[in-house]
């Protein structure tokens, strides 16, 4: 279930329910018209936010559960995490993959990734084995693994103006 709030009113204005698992993930377009959501089930919803009508699912062929999704600063694309080790570069229309990013690990936890977008247009994943797997955006090569944490990598986040990388995990 996904709700919707309005913040100056502290009250839940809209309930969406299509999903049969958790939803563990949630973003809005950047021109906030569209809102993601993704979860257990495996399925990648795209709303309308005014109205809250579902407009489409993006659903992998394996169906793995989703653990991040993140939009394209152009809102186009969608980066989608899954537990089956890659990040999926989904069009929003029309609704396929564009391209996938595999070298991290992703099979146990929820792992976040996401976009750099400065100079290096790179998409950025933390990993269940300590790393931070950076990638080519359009090659979808891994240019970097950056060992980050002695554990999983859970969160990674990229700085919207500075060539600079947030990562946050666990140490044993």
């Amino acid at each position: 279930t996904v709700r919707l709030w309005d913040v100056s009113s502290m009250e839940c204005v809209r309930v969406l329910r299509a999903h049969s698992d958790p939803v563990m993930s949630c973003a809005f377009s950047p021109d906030n018209t569209i809102l993601a959501s993704g979860g257990v089930d495996g399925i990648c919803r795209i709303w309308d936010a005014a109205s809250g009508a579902a407009l489409k699912s993006l659903v992998s062929p394996r169906n793995p559960p989703i653990s991040s999704l993140v939009f394209a600063p152009n809102g186009r694309f969608i980066l989608i995490s899954t537990l089956d080790d890659a990040a999926r570069l989904w069009s929003v229309t029309p609704g396929k993959v564009a391209k996938t990013y595999q070298g991290h690990r992703n099979k146990d936890h929820f792992v976040f990734s996401t976009f750099s977008v400065g100079r290096n247009r790179l998409v950025v994943s933390g990993s269940e084995d300590g790393h931070v797997c950076v990638y080519d955006l359009q090659t979808q090569s891994m240019v970097a693994k950056l060992r980050a944490h002695n554990d999983l990598v859970a969160a990674v986040d990229a700085h919207s103006s500075r060539s600079m990388l947030a990562s946050g995990g666990g140490h044993k």
